[in-house]
């Protein structure tokens, strides 16, 4: 198999996304999860995306998004990630509507926001509670034209069952064909996005308990460095 293709584990909304970023910069990939986007635990989400648009005329802008945010977080958030998050968020909110995202919206056109936990502006937006589902459509649509060009390869219903790690580097990811059992061995890079840990809270959690740290543990064992487990 060709070794200058990245290897995505999860296609969920992070998933999804980091296919979309390569496949604009011509860098092939293989989309490898256990079930299709459709039934990811993005779908899931409710609340919004929120984004320092100042669309209601609060003033706002994305210092105060980081203030929040690093006041949500109790100042245990890496600073620096999150000033990257804030500063491209309204830029993100703007390109998911433009490919089709159905966010609510004022009669000017601009995007409606509102209140949502933790933030001291109007900046959230949204969808009624289905913003998880609408953006994850809209993703999968857009995904849908790097996927009929080639540089996308999905391997849905497929998990992974080993890695190959050496130096730091990942070698190789070994996927299990969920309908055949055959195993695959697919060359690296590969980005783990794999989501939460809420199939190891079953019954304490309203989300998906496919999320069972299945990949998080293999890696660990193979050697992978993890990093600020406490969140």
């Amino acid at each position: 198999m060709d070794i200058d293709k990245v290897c995505i584990l999860g296609a969920g909304l992070a998933g999804i996304s980091a296919a979309i970023e390569l496949a604009k910069n011509g860098i092939g990939c293989r989309l490898v999860s256990q079930q299709p986007s459709e039934r990811a635990q993005s779908v899931l989400a409710e609340g919004g995306f929120n984004a320092a648009l100042d669309t209601m005329g609060e003033g706002d802008c994305p210092q105060m998004h980081f203030e929040d945010t690093m006041r949500g977080g109790c100042g245990l958030a890496d600073p620096n990630a999150v000033m990257d998050l804030v500063n491209a968020a309204p830029e993100l909110a703007l390109w998911l509507a433009c490919i089709g995202t159905p966010f609510a919206a004022k009669q000017d056109g601009s995007l409606m926001l509102r209140n949502f936990g933790g933030q001291k502006k109007k900046r959230t937006a949204y969808a009624m509670s289905s913003t998880g589902k609408v953006i994850m459509t809209a993703l999968i649509d857009e995904l849908r034209k790097y996927e009929a060009c080639g540089l996308v390869e999905r391997y849905s219903r497929h998990e992974a069952a080993s890695f190959g790690i050496e130096d730091g580097k990942c070698l190789f990811v070994d996927i299990h064909d969920l309908y055949t059992d055959e195993l695959i061995r697919l060359p690296g890079p590969v980005i783990a996005a794999c989501g939460g840990l809420g199939g190891l809270f079953s019954g304490c959690t309203t989300g998906t308990v496919c999320n069972n740290a299945n990949v998080q543990s293999l890696l660990f064992a193979a050697g992978a460095e993890f990093g600020n487990l406490e969140m």
